[in-house]
């Protein structure tokens, strides 16, 4: 297998250049424009109505964490959630100035999208010319796992976009060879790290590429140095995460249900409105589009495999095979921490190899196999953008109803996310109150003992109801707000606690994930 691509009249040649071996002005101004066009363009298709879902529970751990003080964040990355710190402490300076928000939360994971598909088409006609740049660039801002982290407040789209400006340095350098590249090469390697230690494994799939291709030998020496540095650079939040890898993966992952996960969601799902305890929240279009996807996309990608171009696939194939390997193997031997939102960096090898296969059609096929693509894509697009898309939250609506049915000095009681195993409960509700605080302001928590930011902990420390009494002594009004699958017999103990305090339900609001009811009492205090 040669160098070049198998079939050279798939891609136009590459643009004249004039006698001092630079391009031609006009040839430079639109290679220049074209990634910052697909850039812009991919920011709006992942900005489009991504403040519409309501705030969700991994969003509200972002705020919670990005809204605190320096030294409380510093204290609370101690204990959990060290793998995001760099996320949360560049959150704490963008929320400081546009606040949380669902636009504004969102909004830098849009733009950090729109850099990576710009990062995406340079690699991309690096490789293997401009019909795979423009091919690739296409499908990446389209695939639903980028329309999804683009809309999503965490680190995903960041990490993604450093490992695709890792990869345009890696082969910067390695055609140019020039030590400048290589020394970029470590500092983003160490930022990816730091942002997301899966990074790591992208940083091992470049070592593959080497390997692979014999020109690219010569850079072995200079992209281990680099890779060296960047990596030990983030050994501590690698140690970090090592301690802390409990809160990792999904539990209880079953082959069948991994396989569906590796083949389809890691790609072409994304997340999606499914919750378990919500009847009929899996069903939609969206689903068997996102499985026929699946299928048209792999072919696409096996065209590129039939008519090969080596440098596209000694590039694209460890770095969408390794880091997905290695999370399945490590779940099946040891401990379950595959999750598909992980491995979001993926998606740009994905997006290389259907971009390939497109690029090796005639340009009609080419045209109708793209618009295909789109048309299974939008109703997981338009999913993605539905009010309950994020776990059939139903929280924008549940804090509407707060604030529409609470006064101040009101109470407002948070449920256990799950039944108490004793004196004290670690999570609640309350996560509802960080995402949306305008409308809990001026309302008695009356079980919260710690919030998060006091104790050091993602969601503070609360009291069990019934040992609460002598908080509620002087107050005639509280809201109850409870998770709609919260067993019915604590419920229904809960309920009568409130009927022993003098309380009666005067009022309740169903959602799809949480359940709030009104309770008042005529004497005993004020309201």
């Amino acid at each position: 297998m040669s160098d070049t691509t198998a079939q050279a009249s798939s891609n136009p040649r590459p643009a004249r250049l004039t006698p001092s071996g630079t391009l031609r002005p006009t040839h430079r101004t639109a290679v220049g424009a074209a990634p910052v066009l697909v850039g812009l363009i991919a920011v709006a298709v992942s900005l489009f109505l991504a403040w519409q879902p309501a705030l969700w529970t991994d969003e509200a751990v972002t705020i919670s964490a990005a809204s605190r003080s320096w030294s409380s964040l510093w204290s609370m990355l101690g204990e959990v959630d060290a793998v995001h710190g760099a996320y949360y402490a560049l959150m704490h300076l963008w929320g400081s100035v546009f606040g949380f928000s669902e636009a504004a939360l969102r909004l830098p994971s849009a733009i950090a999208v729109g850099f990576a598909t710009a990062g995406l088409y340079l690699a991309a006609r690096a490789l293997d010319g401009p019909r795979t740049a423009f091919a690739a660039a296409a499908v990446f801002a389209v695939l639903p796992r980028t329309t999804w982290m683009g809309m999503e407040g965490r680190s995903f789209a960041l990490s993604t976009a450093v490992t695709v400006a890792l990869s345009c340095a890696l082969l910067a350098g390695v055609s140019r060879r020039r030590r400048r590249w290589f020394v970029l090469y470590g500092l983003l390697a160490a930022i990816g790290v730091i942002l997301n230690i899966y990074v790591l494994l992208a940083v091992v799939s470049h070592g593959l590429y080497i390997l692979l291709l014999p020109r690219a030998r010569r850079a072995l020496l200079a992209w281990s140095g680099a890779a060296a540095g960047g990596v030990l650079a983030g050994a501590p939040v690698v140690i970090a995460a090592v301690r802390q890898a409990g809160q990792l993966g999904t539990p209880d992952l079953t082959l069948q249900e991994l396989a569906r996960k590796v083949l389809v969601d890691q790609w072409f799902l994304g997340e999606t409105p499914t919750n378990a305890a919500v009847s009929g929240s899996g069903n939609g279009l969206w689903q068997p589009a996102a499985v026929i996807l699946a299928g048209a996309a792999w072919l696409l990608a096996a065209r590129a495999l039939r008519a090969p171009s080596r440098p596209l696939l000694a590039f694209a194939l460890p770095l969408l095979l390794v880091p997905t390997a290695a999370l399945v193997f490590y779940s099946l031997a040891a401990s379950p921490i595959y999750n598909p939102r992980y491995l979001s960096l993926t998606v740009p090898a994905m997006a290389l190899l259907i971009g390939a296969g497109l690029a090796r059609l005639r340009s009609p096929r080419a045209v109708a196999a793209l618009g295909l693509l789109c048309a299974l894509i939008l109703p997981v697009y338009l999913s993605q953008r539905s009010e309950g898309a994020k776990d059939s939250s139903d929280w924008a609506r549940a804090a509407g109803y707060v604030q529409a049915h609470a006064n101040p000095g009101n109470g407002i009681y948070f449920g256990p996310r799950r039944a108490p195993e004793g004196p004290l409960v670690d999570q609640t509700q309350r996560r509802i109150s960080t995402a949306y605080p305008e409308a809990f302001e001026g309302l008695r928590d009356v079980t919260v003992l710690a919030t998060g930011e006091a104790d050091g902990s993602l969601d503070g420390t609360s009291l069990r109801l019934q040992d609460s009494t002598s908080r509620i002594k002087d107050i005639n009004r509280v809201l109850a707000v409870r998770r709609a699958d919260y067993p019915p017999e604590l419920t229904a103990a809960e309920d009568r606690w409130f009927v022993e305090q003098g309380f009666t339900a005067v009022d309740a609001w169903s959602g799809t994930t949480n359940r709030i009811t009104v309770f008042e009492r005529k004497s005993g205090g004020s309201s």
